[in-house]
C-alpha cells in the first residue's frame, strides 16, 4: 500500500517536472513493480503447488484408510472361514464315525442278504419247475381242444401287432401320396379344361366357316329344287374333323295351352299306353310332368339323336333323351372352382357304376349322366330323378351336397 502511494506521489511530481532525472526514477520504479509482480506470481504458483500436494496427500491418506479397512474386513472374513473350517472338520469326524458304524451294519446285512438270496433262488427253482409242469398240462389241454399254443405266443402276437402298425403307416403314406397325386390331377384337369376351351373355340370358328361354305352350296341346291313342290329342305349336319356328330337343328316345341278335349284324349292315350306296357316316350313323360306340376321350365324337343325333355329348376337343368337307349344328364352350375368337389366327384365315380360325374372347369358345371329303362313308367322315372337330385344335388339352395 505504501509502495503504491509513494509511486503515486512520484508520478505526480513527474507530471509536474519532466526532468530526465525524474524519467530515470520512473523507469526504476517500473522495473521494481515488474519484479514485485514476478515475485507475486511465483508465490502464487508455489501456493497452488503446495495446495495440490496437500490434496494429493489427503487422497493417499484416504486410500490408505480404505486399504486398512479392507484388510480388517478380510481378516474378519478369514477368521470366520477358519471357524467354519473347524466346524466342518468336526462334522467330518462325526460323519466318519457314522459311516464306520453304517459299514459294519451293511456288512452284517450283506451276509443276511446272501443267505436270503440263496433261499430265494431255491424257491424260484421250485416255482419254475411248477410253471413248466402247468405249461405242459395247458398245452396238452389245448391240443385236446384243437388249439395251437403258437397262437398265444407273445412274440408272435407282438410281431402281428408290429405288422399291423407298419401296414397302418404304409396306408397313411399312401393316403398322403394319393392326396399329392390328386392335387396334381386337379392341376392337369385345369390345364386340360383350358385346352378343351381353346379347342371348343376353334371348333366353333371352324363350324362358322363350315356353315358359310355350306350356305354357298345350299344356294345352288335350292335353285335346283325350287320346281319340286311339297318337298321340305333337309337339315344340314355339322361335322368337325373327327369330333362327335353335332345335334341337328332342333325344333323347340313351345308349351301351348291345349283344348280340354285334346288334353283328356292324350291323358287317356297315356294311361292306355301304361296299361299296355308300351315303352315310355318323350311326349308321354312331358305330359306326365305337366300333369304333376313339378315346377320349373319344362320343354319338349325333337333332335336327331332322339326326342328329349328338358327340365330347368333354379341352376339345375335335367335333360332326358328318349333315343334307342334311354339316357339322361343332370347339369348344375356352381359358384367357383372347387377342388374338394372334384375329389368328391372322383370318389362318386369310383364307388358306383350307375352314374358318371364330370366337372367342367371351363364353365364351372357339374354333370351327372346315366341310363334309364324305357319300359318303366313316367312315375318311376320321375321318382328316380328326384332321388338323384336329393342325393347329389341340393335343389333348395342350389349348392352341391
Amino acid at each position: 500500500m505504501c509502495r503504491n502511494s509513494a509511486h503515486n506521489k512520484m508520478s505526480e511530481l513527474l507530471n509536474r517536472n519532466t526532468d530526465p532525472l525524474f524519467e530515470k526514477m520512473e523507469k526504476i520504479f517500473a522495473e521494481r513493480d515488474a519484479e514485485y509482480k514476478k515475485m507475486e506470481e511465483r508465490n502464487r504458483v508455489r501456493e497452488e503447488a503446495v495446495k495440490e500436494k496437500e490434496n494429493s496427500l489427503k487422497k493417499q491418506e484416504e486410500q490408505f484408510s480404505s486399504r486398512e479397512e479392507n484388510v480388517r474386513q478380510q481378516e474378519k472374513e478369514i477368521e470366520e472361514k477358519m471357524q467354519m473350517l473347524e466346524e466342518k472338520q468336526r462334522e467330518t469326524q462325526e460323519m466318519e464315525k457314522y459311516l464306520q458304524k453304517k459299514r459294519l451294519e451293511l456288512e452284517a446285512d450283506e451276509q443276511q442278504s446272501l443267505l436270503d438270496n440263496s433261499i430265494l433262488r431255491e424257491e424260484i427253482r421250485n416255482e419254475k419247475l411248477k410253471q413248466q409242469r402247468l405249461s405242459r398240462e395247458l398245452e396238452d389241454k389245448l391240443n385236446d381242444l384243437g388249439y395251437s399254443s403258437d397262437n398265444f405266443d407273445p412274440a408272435i402276437l407282438e410281431e402281428k401287432e408290429q405288422k399291423t402298425k407298419e401296414q397302418a403307416q404304409e396306408i397313411q403314406k399312401l393316403k398322403e401320396e394319393i392326396e399329392k397325386w390328386e392335387d396334381k390331377a386337379d392341376e392337369w384337369e385345369e390345364k386340360e379344361s383350358g385346352f378343351v376351351s381353346q379347342i371348343d373355340t376353334l371348333n366353333k370358328e371352324k363350324a362358322q366357316l363350315w356353315k358359310k361354305l355350306m350356305g354357298v352350296e345350299d344356294e345352288s341346291i335350292t335353285e335346283k329344287k325350287e320346281d319340286v313342290p311339297g318337298k321340305a329342305e333337309e337339315p344340314v349336319e355339322e361335322r368337325i374333323s373327327g369330333a362327335e356328330e353335332a345335334v341337328e337343328e332342333v325344333e323347340e316345341v313351345e308349351v301351348v295351352p291345349e283344348e280340354e278335349s285334346v288334353y283328356a284324349k292324350e291323358e287317356e292315350n297315356l294311361k292306355e299306353a301304361i296299361e299296355m306296357d308300351t315303352p315310355l316316350t318323350a311326349e308321354g313323360f312331358y305330359n306326365y310332368l305337366q300333369e304333376q306340376e313339378v315346377g320349373g321350365v319344362i320343354q319338349l324337343r325333337h333332335a336327331k339323336q332322339g326326342d328329349m325333355v328338358n327340365i330347368a329348376i333354379s341352376q339345375i337343368v335335367v335333360t332326358v333323351v328318349f333315343a334307342e337307349e334311354g339316357w339322361f344328364d343332370i347339369k348344375k352350375s356352381i359358384g367357383n372352382n372347387n377342388r374338394k368337389l372334384r375329389r368328391l366327384i372322383r370318389s362318386w365315380n369310383s364307388s358306383q357304376n350307375d352314374l358318371t360325374f364330370k366337372y367342367d372347369t371351363s364353365d364351372n358345371t357339374v354333370t351327372a349322366e346315366g341310363d334309364f329303362d324305357k319300359d318303366q313308367t313316367a312315375e318311376e322315372l320321375l321318382r328316380y330323378l328326384d332321388r338323384l337330385l336329393d342325393t347329389y344335388f341340393d335343389t333348395d339352395t342350389g349348392e352341391e351336397e
